[in-house]
């Protein structure tokens, strides 16, 4: 399991495959921005425009985030995926919040731009980087974080909504990005690095790094430094940054109404770190401001054909992509010579990245560039989705002896998709469409290096068919529906089977390569009988292992069984439990409605 687990992270990038060489133009040719960008509206109004995006964790897509776009909300599903037909823009900037229990909240925030398509991951509660303190309120307490980050705390504080003074337990949730850290970018707030100085003027930032400090009271209750008060930051010096150390770096707070982040202090270099105050929390930023340049970047083959929706990642930090014309603009640090790189997983699964230098620029200059990747065959067609479900769906090639795969891509919301085959591959490959639901279409095809038209049919309803479903329940109301597959008495790890004439054992097992997520349900029931239906305190036991680790729940029920055509007919409600994620605990309930196959008694 763990090693398959470990293959599947490998496979996680959100679309298409990467590589070759590129040029780039002279600076100073200054066309026309790329397309795509919309006109500025008002701050707050809404914009009639597509946004789809996709959510991850370690690589693995999640369902059931929370997306806040102004006052719309929407809820990523199994394929991790969000839509919305307008957005919400502050100063031509779309601001878009993510939440989900048991993870990090993040805010994001672009430049808006038409039919746009966003990469977003979270970080989980108990991911290594996570520090949890508690502590006395009446207690100044000096915190070390991952990586060298170091928060001294005062010992005086206030609830966040009233302003009253709070005495009690202090709980305080801290995250340290390091931009030494390859996932840097897709943990960090914003998205781009643009800031507004304590003079109005705008800049373009190059990070120090980064910390989050949430503080919650003993009900819950979100809390400040007490005014007056203030914390002190210590930031270690990143290794790729060590030979640029200027005596003071302004800090910066993230402002999540506007997506922008805010000039509100100074750190001082002393020695080898940078130590600075903050009287307020939410996330701190050690940036050192430089103006700004324009770089505008094509994506194309090498038969000059644009490609679209390639993502491209600046100085190792921040990833834009190419729109449907193959282009972007973007702003970037002047004065800061980097790389914009295509990745292997990110175009026709090749093996070497595509790099082209960027030099660096003076403020306020533009520049061109062409990124020019080998020349592959795209497949493509609709998806017609004949049921209520969405219409959006993934796409993914398995190809070669050994059942290769690209990487997901996703459909738009018509169902309509576009593919890059696996560049040197020849032969039979299959075309795996998946729905939301965990429902399938597949197509043979035979790649041959020309163009490919697949049009697939499926039939995907909101609600899966197939076994049935468990809905679990979290203390807050939030709910989790997992949709269980048809199982057959074929499969032999999965149904029900008595045991020495009077045991019942269930086991359902839910392997599935998309979701990247190995969940079991399963419990017994001593002394059953066809005859009786209803069982008290039953012990039941639904666990779940992915990129994220592994997640624990034991659940007490009563549990109703039907017997019927060699089908046992399963039914639980508000089953009250405890979800148990490596050492985080919460207490939940279960609801179950399924059926299972009777197995034999050797399986």
């Amino acid at each position: 399991m763990k090693f398959l687990l470990g293959f599947m992270s490998l496979l996680a990038g959100l679309t298409f495959m990467a590589c070759s060489s590129g040029n780039d133009d002279d600076q100073g040719n200054k066309p026309a921005p790329p397309d795509p960008v919309v006109p500025t509206p008002d701050n707050g109004s809404y914009v009639a425009t597509k946004l789809m995006g996709v959510v991850t964790s370690y690589g693995a897509p999640l369902k059931g985030v929370t997306v806040t776009n102004g006052t719309l909300t929407a809820k990523t599903d199994a394929n991790g995926v969000f839509t919305f037909d307008r957005v919400n823009v502050v100063g031509g900037r779309a601001v878009l919040k993510f939440s989900k229990r048991g993870f990090i909240n993040i805010v994001r925030s672009r430049p808006l731009v038409e039919d746009d398509l966003w990469d977003v991951a979270m970080i989980p509660e108990d991911n290594w980087i996570v520090s949890h303190e508690t502590f006395s309120s009446s207690e100044a307490r000096s915190l070390d974080l991952y990586g060298g980050m170091n928060v001294k705390m005062p010992n005086a504080y206030k609830v966040e909504e009233t302003g009253a003074a709070y005495t009690g337990n202090v709980s305080a949730t801290l995250v340290y990005l390091d931009p030494d850290d390859e996932d840097f970018y897709d943990y960090m707030p914003g998205g781009d690095f643009a800031a507004i100085r304590a003079d109005n003027s705008e800049a373009q930032l190059i990070t120090y790094g980064m910390v989050y400090v949430e503080l919650t009271g003993d009900n819950g209750e979100k809390l400040q430094l007490a005014d007056g008060k203030t914390a002190t930051l210590t930031f270690p010096i990143p290794d790729r940054l060590k030979s640029k150390t200027p005596e003071q770096i302004p800090l910066w707070s993230f402002d999540e109404e506007t997506g922008l982040w805010k000039e509100e202090g100074v750190a001082t270099l002393q020695g080898t770190v940078y130590v600075g105050e903050v009287s307020h929390f939410s996330w701190a930023n050690l940036d050192y401001p430089e103006k700004r340049a324009t770089l505008n970047v094509t994506v194309q083959d090498s038969n000059g054909k644009p490609l679209p929706f390639i993502p491209v990642v600046l100085d190792d930090e921040v990833t834009y992509r190419s729109n449907s014309s193959g282009k972007f603009q973007c702003n970037v640090p002047a004065n800061t010579a980097m790389d914009a790189v295509v990745k292997t997983e990110s175009y026709a699964n090749l093996t070497a990245p595509v790099k082209v230098a960027v030099p660096a620029l003076d403020g306020g200059s533009t520049k061109n560039i062409t990124i020019t990747l080998p020349a592959t065959a795209i497949v493509s067609g609709k998806v017609t989705n004949e049921g209520s479900g969405s219409k959006i769906v993934g796409i993914t090639i398995f190809y070669g002896e050994y059942n290769e795969n690209t990487s997901t891509v996703y459909s738009d919301m018509y169902g309509n998709y576009q593919i890059y085959a696996p560049i040197g591959y020849t032969g039979e490959a299959t075309v795996v469409a998946r729905a939301a639901d965990g429902t399938r279409a597949t197509q043979t095809v035979t790649l041959d290096g020309t163009d490919k038209t697949v049009n697939l049919t499926i039939n995907s309803e909101s609600i899966a068919a197939g076994a049935g479903q468990i809905i679990i329940t979290y203390e807050d109301g939030e709910t989790e529906p997992i949709n269980l597959p048809e199982i057959s008495a074929e499969n032999t790890w999965s149904g029900a089977s008595i045991v020495k004439g009077n045991i019942l054992s269930v086991n359902v097992d839910i392997h599935d390569f998309f979701d990247r997520r190995m969940d079991r349900l399963s419990f017994e029931i001593p002394n059953y009988s066809t005859s009786q239906e209803v069982y008290d305190n039953v012990s039941i036991n639904y666990n779940w292992e992915s990129n994220m680790g592994w997640t624990n729940i034991i659940a007490i029920a009563k549990v109703n069984v039907v017997y019927k055509n060699k089908r046992y007919f399963i039914s639980f409600k508000k089953a009250q439990g405890t979800l148990d994620r490596q050492g985080y605990t919460e207490k939940v309930t279960l609801d179950a409605e399924f059926n299972v196959p009777e197995l034999s008694q050797e399986n």
